[in-house]
Parts: C-alpha cells; structure tokens; sequence
C-alpha cells in the first residue's frame, strides 16, 4: 500500500512540473526549426524606400531683384539634356556632327575672347564657342535651342511648354528687369542666366549663357 501511494505521489510531482512549465512558470519546450522559420519571416519583409518628388521639395524665396549673386548661385551650371556651357570642340561635335555653319573667329572687345557661332539648324541648335587666344582652345560660352531640340532643362522645361511652367520652375530666380512682360522671360540675369523667349504665352527659344556683357 505504502509503494502504491509513493508511485502515486511521484506521478502527481511530475505532472505538477509539466503543467507549470506550459503555463509559464518554467522553460516552454523549444520546436526545431523555429528560429530559422522566425529569421527568415524577418528577411522576407520588405522596408519601402523613401521618394522624394519634386513637388515635395520645399520652394526657396525669390531672391531680392537687387541680389544677381543670389540667383547665379540658385541656378549654377544650367543644362540641357547633353548641352551645357564648357563643352569642348569635341564634345560637341561628337553630340551633333560637324555644324552645318561656322562663322568667322572674332575677338570681342567687351570680353577679350575670340569667338565663332557655330550652328545645327535641323536640329535646332547654335553654341559660341569661346577661347582666350586665336588658337584656341576652345569651349562652348553659350548656347540656343529651338524646333525641334527636344531636351528640357535641368529644371524640367522645354520648348513649347506654358509661361506659367517657366515660372513655375524658375520663379525664385526671375529677374524682372531684364524680363519684358509677354515675350521674354529672364532667370537670373542678361549678363549670365537662361533667358525663354515668348510668343502667345510659350516657350519658342531658350538661351543659356551672357546675352549682354
């Protein structure tokens, strides 16, 4: 009787143990295979990437009309596609071919620099090229798009785009002065920015560079 009621007393201790290990008051049995199915579950999430937009960007305040430090800076080097202002005779002709006109190399008595208008017609492209000397060497000082160049600038007008996209896109540099309502409109200034020529309210010419020295 005696043994029957210690075998009895053993069972009972070892189900207690089992029954508060289940319910948290000892280690909970470990599964094989769960912390590999736990890590890759992990692995498998993917985190979204953050995108900017343009259009979430905060728009800077139009700089004082006094101010054409300001709006060189806010424009920096401005481009078109492949085109921008100190490219080599070599980059450019091997952007659009040899021109089908070069004018004569002159020097300018504002600037000192000698330079030649070379021109692109069916493809709507002019550049000065500009040197120190006669003999060069040789880069583009400015440049002039019109149909059918396709390429927008680097702030994302083109030809045939509306005067309000213009000041959309170029509003904290304009420069009122050199602007005439309507036909021209000025971002940063005659002496050096990109000037939108203007007919019943779009783009029909852009110039990058110094249109007056």
């Amino acid at each position: 009787m005696r043994r029957f009621a210690m075998g009895v007393s053993t069972g009972l201790v070892w189900l207690g143990a089992g029954w508060l290990s289940g319910c948290g008051g000892g280690p909970t049995p470990r599964v094989e295979g769960t912390e590999a199915a736990e890590g890759a579950g992990q692995a498998d999430v993917a985190v979204p990437a953050v995108v900017v937009s343009e259009a979430s960007k905060p728009k800077l305040p139009p700089c004082p009309q006094d101010d054409e430090g300001c709006r060189a800076d806010r424009l920096g080097e401005i481009t078109m596609g492949p085109l921008s202002t100190g490219l080599t005779v070599e980059e450019v002709v091997a952007l659009f071919g040899e021109p089908a006109s070069r004018q004569e190399l002159i020097e300018e008595g504002a600037t000192g620099l000698w330079v030649s208008e070379w021109e692109w017609p069916t493809r709507g492209v002019s550049v000065q090229m500009a040197g120190t000397t006669e003999v060069g060497p040789m880069t583009v000082n400015s440049f002039t798009v019109t149909a059918p160049f396709a390429e927008a600038t680097d702030r994302g007008v083109k030809l045939g785009d509306p005067v309000a996209k213009v000041a959309a896109a170029y509003g904290d540099t304009y420069d009122k002065l050199g602007s005439r309502e309507g036909e021209l409109y000025v971002a940063g200034s005659l002496f050096g920015g990109i000037l939108f020529n203007l007919d019943q309210g779009k783009v029909t010419r852009i110039f990058v560079g110094a249109a007056s020295e």
